[in-house]
Order: C-alpha cells, then sequence, then structure tokens
C-alpha cells in the first residue's frame, strides 16, 4: 500500500479516512483517501473504486504536490508505454512482466502497487510529495520498496532511481539524494527496500523519485510502502538494497 506516514504519527495526515474537509487548497489536484493516515494522489482523477473499496471517503489529498509525475494514469486492463496505475497484481504486458505478483505489503489482500511502464527522459518524475511539521535538526529515513517487473534475461533497460530530498522554506541549499543503482531483472519479482537518510534542516521538504535510466524499452517498475519516518535516537540504520 502507498504511504506517506510517520513512525511517531507526528506527520500523521488523520487517524480516519473522514478527511473531507482536508484537500484542494493543498497543490495536489486529485486524490483519494485510503485505510488510516493515508491519501493517493495523482493528476487525474480517481475514485476509491479504483483504489480499493474499503474507504467511503471522497476526500482529496491534503498539503501534497504528487501528481503521477510525467505519465498518464491507464483506465484499462493494459499499463501501456508512459502510463501508470495503482494495481492489485501485475498485470500482462507482452509475455515480458512478472504477471500476478501481489504488492509488497503483507497481510494485506487489498493491498495496491504504483507501477509505471516508462519510456522517457532522465530526471522524469515517478513521485513527488511535499511533507510538513519535521523537527529540524532530526534525523528521518525516506524509503520505498522497488521491483523490476521485466522477467530475467529479458535484456531490457533497467530502473535507476534516484531518491531525492529538498528542504522548503529556506534559503536555497542543494538536495540531498541517493541513486539505487539498477535494479535487476529476477526469475522472481523481487522487492528490495532502498532509503535515503538525511537530517531535517527546514520543517517542510520536498521528496521526491526520479528517473536515471534513458531508454526506448524497459523501465518498468513497481513501487510500493513508500514511507517517511523519523529514526528513533537518531539511528536510521541501513536498507538492505542501499
Amino acid at each position: 500500500t502507498i504511504t506517506t506516514v510517520a513512525a511517531d504519527e507526528v506527520i500523521s495526515e488523520g487517524t480516519t479516512c473522514g478527511c473531507a474537509e482536508w484537500c484542494q487548497g493543498g497543490g495536489s489536484p486529485f486524490g483519494v483517501c485510503s485505510n488510516g493516515p493515508t491519501c493517493f494522489c495523482t493528476g487525474t482523477m480517481v475514485t476509491k473504486e479504483e483504489i480499493g473499496d474499503r474507504c467511503t471517503c471522497d476526500a482529496w489529498c491534503w498539503n501534497r504536490d504528487y501528481h503521477g509525475g510525467d505519465y498518464t494514469q491507464s483506465r484499462g486492463t493494459t499499463i501501456n508505454v508512459n502510463e501508470f496505475a495503482f494495481v492489485n497484481k501485475v498485470p500482462h504486458f507482452s509475455d515480458t512482466w512478472h504477471d500476478g505478483v501481489p504488492d509488497h505489503t503483507e497481510n494485506d489482500d487489498y493491498g495496491y502497487m504504483f507501477l509505471l511502464n516508462v519510456r522517457g527522459q532522465k530526471d522524469a518524475v515517478l513521485f513527488r510529495s511535499n511533507v510538513r511539521g519535521l523537527c529540524v535538526g532530526q534525523l528521518y529515513k525516506f524509503s520505498a520498496y522497488l521491483a523490476n517487473v521485466n522477467k530475467k534475461d529479458t535484456k531490457l533497460v533497467k530502473p535507476n532511481v534516484r531518491f531525492q530530498v529538498q528542504a522548503l522554506g529556506i534559503p536555497a541549499r542543494p538536495p540531498e539524494y541517493k541513486d539505487t543503482d539498477d535494479i535487476p531483472e529476477c526469475n522472481h519479482m523481487n522487492w528490495l527496500k532502498y532509503c535515503l537518510s538525511f537530517n531535517a534542516s527546514s520543517s517542510i521538504v520536498g521528496l521526491s523519485m526520479t528517473l536515471n535510466a534513458v531508454s526506448d524499452d524497459g523501465n518498468n517498475i513497481a513501487i510500493d510502502d513508500i514511507k517517511l519516518r523519523r529514526c528513533p535516537n537518531q539511528n536510521c540504520g541501513s536498507c538492505p538494497a542501499g
């Protein structure tokens, strides 16, 4: 399930789906509340039925700039080139994808992942979100699980993603970033956790994931469990994949 939530709930967006009063002034064109303190945000209108029908609210995303990047949301059963979709399982695509693999979140029969079929330029935006309420001087970890949805030996361009954090609301300074390197193809689709730890210099930050690899074919990526957490005792630890 796609989430942006703090471990200690300091940055939580609410504890229920009753968030209809939030939205529209927050910078994100559209969104649908999910389960608990979570919203899905896109550049085109989506309905709760498309995201998952457990939530009955009609709220838009509050205080979010994420808009689905440089891609169009798929409305059908196929995710074509330069389209994205929120899906329970990887759909069929030209016999090269790991069809039927579920999202990363365990014990969640209704979970969704964010899947993109990318053919694009370097620095194309995959994900963007602004977060408020950070404690200046505290250490945080921005993390997500990523997977290459292409089967092994398809010989397509491998996804390569840059995690980036930009302090907002203070004099400009260079962003902090970390690259995943090429995300490998595997015999079975393999979710890998990547993260970027940073010391908050502002109470407002912009989080983003952008594309490093340029391709005419390949670059097919699934993203799940996006999180921002405050690190306990100023110790973030490492991520298995980087």
